[in-house]
């Protein structure tokens, strides 16, 4: 129907904001707060323009259908959105001109058109205009920004992503005020609203590979070291606990001498071992001590003796007791002399009638010195 009008466009203006901006930064989020959001942005293309039929005589006053679309590339390419139906199978909406002249909003979702959900950080992006039944307006026009716009591709001056060069820094947050703040203040707040434990994150960090990351519950990890030259407070509550999995390459002190324990009456180690000297000002044991293995350790030295060794029942010996450097004679018979074995003093030994007798009749007898 509108063959006969060779229509010319003019745009009068066409404004888009382009802002993205990507923030990585390592924090650890103990409570959640509501952040005030800025106004939200209207996200339409205030698009004006003139039609003209082929005498560039403006077309008369009526409702005019035209399809807008937007596009990848100036011919061909993709078509990345459209007013009405779908990418696949456009529709038109209806513009009202007057006087020759028409405005629209692109993507008034309230007026029944389609979102403007492009993702606008690309500089290759075009306008077709169908009217009617005619076929799309040729050359596409290509949507530019307005002056201050250029802005927005920065945050003051710093891009969100980009390359910095060595010495320099990709992004900087600064709070700037020098006073001393009476309520929570801080540079950067991160919250999420997801749900899940193993999806939803504060932070991640890569550097092509995962590295760090903050969890929606507050959870960190890292591939690397994680150093601190300050305290450090492990858990608020002796339910916490702490696990490691890896050795401990360093002494293993308390921060003053004889003021903490390892273990307690009723939180107690299962098995503590030591390739050399453990020093204690005191052992108490409520329960057996025994050697990893059989018969294999000393209990003291020659030249490491302990002073007195107190029992309150048997003491079992599978060898020697040696006091004063005499071997004593055991209830099993070892060191004990045998029959006849006290021979250089003429004496002999029955068992049997457990006596002991002279062998000569030379051998004195002295009793009571």
């Amino acid at each position: 129907m509108l063959d006969m009008y060779r229509a010319t466009f003019k745009a009068q203006f066409l404004r888009i904001l382009i802002a993205v901006i990507t923030i990585s930064v390592i924090f650890s989020v103990c409570d959640q707060k509501t952040t005030l959001a800025a106004p939200a942005v209207n996200k339409q293309l205030n698009y004006q323009a003139k039609l003209l039929n082929a005498s560039n005589i403006p077309v008369s006053n009526a409702s005019y259908s035209v399809k807008f679309s937007i596009y990848d590339a100036a011919t061909g390419g993709n078509r990345l959105w459209t007013a009405a139906g779908t990418t696949v199978a456009p529709s038109a909406v209806s513009v009202t001109v007057e006087n020759g002249l028409f405005t629209v909003q692109l993507g008034d979702t309230d007026a029944g058109q389609n979102a403007l959900s492009i993702d606008w950080f690309q500089s290759e992006l075009y306008l077709g205009i169908t009217v009617g039944s005619d076929s799309e307006m040729t050359p596409r026009k290509r949507l530019t920004g307005v002056p201050y716009a250029f802005v927005a591709e920065t945050l003051q001056g710093q891009y969100a992503s980009s390359s910095v060069t060595s010495g320099g820094t990709l992004f900087n947050l600064r709070q700037q005020n020098t006073d001393a703040a009476l309520s929570d203040r801080t540079a950067l707040y991160i919250s999420t609203s997801g749900t899940s434990d193993a999806y939803d994150y504060l932070i991640k960090g890569s550097n092509s590979a995962e590295v760090f990351t903050v969890s929606r519950t507050g959870n960190v990890t890292t591939t690397g070291n994680l150093a601190s030259n300050g305290n450090i407070i492990l858990g608020n509550a002796a339910a916490d606990t702490l696990t490691v999995n890896a050795g401990v390459q360093s002494n293993f002190n308390p921060f003053t001498n004889n003021s903490f324990s390892l273990g307690s009456a009723i939180y107690s180690w299962g098995s503590i071992f030591a390739s050399s000297t453990v020093h204690a000002g005191g052992v108490t044991s409520t329960g057996n001590v025994n050697p990893f293995a059989n018969n294999n350790y000393d209990l003291g030295a020659f030249d490491k003796a302990w002073r007195n060794i107190y029992a309150s029942s048997t003491i079992y010996v599978q060898t020697d007791v040696i006091v004063g450097g005499q071997s004593v004679c055991l209830e099993d018979g070892t060191n004990c002399q045998a029959a006849g074995g006290i021979a250089d003093l003429n004496w002999t030994y029955t068992a049997s009638t457990d006596l002991a007798r002279n062998t000569t009749s030379t051998t004195d007898i002295v009793i009571g010195g």
